[in-house]
């Protein structure tokens, strides 16, 4: 899945050759790092801010998507350009498919919610209204768990 840092280009997915560096480098428009994305498993190739600043337009969508799944991308770090979304990699190493869980929530689903569980806690709490559009949904996801350092785990979930 590809995620363009312009905003008015929608997310796409493309089928790829695993373990194709020149394909992984065309997608994302440069040489990119690796970034483990958990619930559900995924992998996230893209550039972070600061490794060439101002070369790359800002790409707000997957730094919210980086930052809801991958704890290492809350401290404010922003990724720019293009990135592209795959699943984990296989046992030797080849990436294998977006998890079907991220495509119906970024691609198919048109009602969110935000939810959080705090430290010491087990329970699950909605946090706020619910959102009719993904990014907005990680927007406010993002800015809670940098606000707020009680979250322990925050969560976007498609409303039926």
């Amino acid at each position: 899945m590809v995620i363009p840092a312009d905003l008015s280009q929608p997310l796409r997915l493309e089928r790829i050759v695993s373990a194709d560096l020149a394909t992984y480098e065309d997608l994302v428009s440069a040489r990119f790092e690796a970034i483990d994305l958990h619930g559900p498993e995924a992998t996230m190739y893209a550039r972070v801010d600061g490794l060439l600043p101002g070369v790359f337009p800002p790409n707000d969508r997957a730094t919210a998507l980086a930052a809801v799944h991958s704890r290492s991308l809350r401290d404010g770090s922003a990724i720019v350009g293009d990135t592209m979304v795959t699943g984990p990699a296989d046992t030797e190493g080849r990436d294998l498919s977006v998890p079907p869980e991220y495509i119906r929530l970024w691609l198919v689903a048109r009602s969110f919610k935000v939810r959080k569980r705090l430290d010491g806690s087990d329970v699950w709490v909605d946090e706020g209204a619910g959102y009719d559009d993904v990014h907005a949904a990680y927007g406010a996801a993002v800015r809670l768990v940098r606000q707020a350092s009680t979250v322990r785990e925050i969560l976007i979930t498609k409303v039926p």
